[in-house]
């Protein structure tokens, strides 16, 4: 449904958290060393489309994704900060659609440590049910409110805390493990 730009692996501006829209149509991709938000050596491979006319952010997550994905919802809304609310887009406009991936959910901090994101949840009730799961594992948790819409907010479940790279790594390797993460292992891009 939505009509595809590039595919592509692109550098993300740090200050922004997004990557740098394409200068042109050119159908070959395009590789930088992506930083999101300071997840050094990340390399992000996501898409860029133009939305089509009557075509929704939810509808473009689904043909994107193969389901409907609250978590993609949220890295959408907050990847793309031309787009406040997700409900209103305008055809033609540029949308950034990123890999549900470790790459893309990672995120290191001003202290050097990480917090992996671990799911979006539009309910308050199921994001607490994945904070007592997270802490049951011992890993520190928090949840943050997105509003993505304004008729929308969504709960994202965050691990706090993660001292390394490998500690975050092994944190989102048992949580895939548990199927926390609100993502299908056929996405492009996942580990």
């Amino acid at each position: 449904m939505a009509t595809v730009l590039r595919s592509a692996s692109l550098p993300v501006e740090p200050s922004r958290g997004q990557p740098a829209a394409p200068e042109t149509e050119a159908a070959e991709p395009v590789t930088g060393g992506g930083d999101l938000r300071g997840t050094k050596g990340a390399e992000i491979v996501g898409r860029w489309l133009t939305i089509p006319r009557g075509a929704t952010v939810s509808e473009i997550v689904f043909d994107h994704y193969g389901q409907y994905s609250t978590l993609a919802l949220d890295l959408i809304q907050e990847l793309n900060p031309d787009i406040r609310d997700i409900d209103r887009v305008r055809p033609g406009q540029l949308l950034w659609l990123p890999p549900l991936n470790l790459d893309a959910l990672l995120r290191r901090q001003a202290d050097g440590s990480y917090r992996l994101i671990v799911t979006s949840q539009p309910g308050v009730r199921a994001a607490r049910g994945v904070v007592e799961t997270v802490r049951a594992h011992g890993y520190a948790a928090a949840v943050t409110t997105r509003e993505v819409a304004s008729s929308q907010v969504l709960y994202r479940v965050e691990i706090d805390k993660l001292n390394t790279r490998a500690a975050a790594i092994r944190a989102w390797e048992t949580f895939r493990r548990l199927e926390s993460f609100d993502l299908k292992p056929e996405v492009p891009g996942s580990r």
